[in-house]
């Protein structure tokens, strides 16, 4: 009972401070797309888009590692060592564009501006540290920082987007913005980070470094190119839809990915951040982890259900009421993809159940899978030249992975239980 409510407490305190900073861009949301276009909202996916897909890897995926030492000392280091690859990708990947940016501009996105890709490393850096120091302090229960920080993020984004929108500058004001929140975002773990672990100076020990690095090599070899193909999947419409729709259908989209999909993807993951810890425990202690598996996606069902049936049913009307009539087939979009984040509510707190039990080869091929199913939806409606058909065979592609991702899991949960007992017997 006691692991029970600790549970429930530790997730109340990160998904409620989460829930408080997601009505920020809620609220300023009806004036945002007032002040700005949805071509400009276009703008803006694409680069959250390439930030996302770039910072996802940009750490090696060793934050994830960082649960796992005995030691903390190792922690701290691994905390360094994602932190410097994130570091380290950003700085290479400003000179990537400086080289590139005209090829990728003429062969993908023909005639667009893409001079804010010079600016994107930063966003970059920002994120691949902040991930870092999440998992750093969801190793502590710092649960209190992590959910500040997001607080903090989407405020300096919402401050810094309205303000500049009535400016009139454009998709630089959403840009600049964003890049605002997840710097301050990042400024205001690290604070707390160095009164944890000093400064990073005197963590650094090369042999240590580099024993711990091929200790926990599984994440870079075969997670991050997992969430490689799992980022690009979510972010592939976006791409294809400025490319081949334009930027005002990639914004309509981006909306509904911003007000729909941010705030359960946010949600999911600071339930996910708790989940990881507390079942890593469990596996540690027992070596069944099926009950709480089961209790967590149960206690997701319920959280979830009335809201998506709200969205599936009323989408098209309330964005056209809240955001303004040009903003209707946002509604349409998100009453698509319904499907697909309810599933993904369920799906991504539990993610971690097969990187634990060192599953990532089978989870990288499924998601392999699923982002050739992904690309073809969205080729399907870009050859019958209907964005409608894109988003629509988009959502029914990505809820069939889904599906099959939970009973996988499931599955997984449930052969520990087996195992558990075996040993029990023995």
């Amino acid at each position: 009972m006691k692991r029970r409510s600790e549970f429930i407490e530790h997730v109340a305190t990160l998904a409620g401070g989460t829930g408080f900073a997601q009505l920020i861009p809620l609220l300023v949301a009806p004036l945002l797309t007032r002040l700005y276009t949805p071509g400009e909202y276009g703008i803006l996916s694409l680069y959250v888009s390439t930030c996302a897909i770039i910072s996802v890897v940009s750490t090696g995926r060793y934050e994830l590692a960082i649960l796992l030492p005995p030691k903390y000392i190792d922690a701290d280091r691994l905390t360094l060592l994602s932190s410097g690859l994130a570091l380290i990708t950003g700085i290479t990947t400003f000179f990537i564009f400086v080289i590139l940016i005209k090829p990728i501009s003429h062969i993908l996105f023909p005639g667009f501006n893409l001079n804010w890709f010079y600016v994107a490393p930063l966003t970059i850096i920002s994120l691949g540290i902040y991930q870092s120091f999440s998992y750093r302090l969801n190793r502590d229960k710092e649960y209190k920082t992590i959910a500040g920080s997001k607080i903090v993020k989407n405020t300096f984004t919402g401050i810094g987007q309205v303000g500049l929108g009535f400016l009139g500058i454009g998709s630089w004001g959403l840009i600049i913005g964003k890049i605002l929140g997840e710097i301050s975002a990042s400024g205001y773990l690290g604070r707390k980070i160095r009164t944890i672990t000093g400064k990073f100076s005197t963590l650094w020990s090369k042999p240590d470094i580099k024993k711990l690095a091929k200790e926990h090599l599984n994440f870079p070899k075969f997670n991050a190119f997992h969430a490689l193909t799992t980022t690009v999947s979510a972010n592939l419409p976006i791409l294809i839809l400025t490319s081949f729709f334009g930027t005002s259908t990639a914004g309509l989209f981006g909306l509904s990915m911003r007000i729909c999909y941010a705030p359960v993807s946010i949600l999911a993951a600071s339930i996910g951040q708790v989940f990881s810890r507390k079942i890593s425990e469990i596996h540690k202690e027992t070596g069944d982890i099926t009950r709480f598996t089961f209790k967590t996606l149960l206690s997701l069902t319920f959280l979830g259900l009335i809201p998506f049936l709200i969205l599936l049913i009323f989408a098209p009307r309330l964005f056209s009421f809240v955001f303004g009539q040009q903003w209707k087939i946002a509604g349409i979009f998100s009453q698509y993809l319904t499907s697909w984040y309810f599933l993904s509510f369920l799906v991504s707190p539990i993610m971690y159940i097969p990187m634990m039990l060192g599953k990532q080869k089978k989870a990288f091929i499924i998601e392999m899978v699923s982002f050739t199913i992904r690309f073809c939806a969205l080729m399907s409606g870009v050859y019958y030249h209907n964005e409608y058909m894109s988003v629509f065979a988009y959502s029914l592609g990505g809820s069939a992975i889904l599906l099959y991702m939970l009973l996988w899991i499931i599955k997984l949960a449930r052969n520990t239980k087996t195992s558990a007992l075996n040993t029990q017997k023995l």
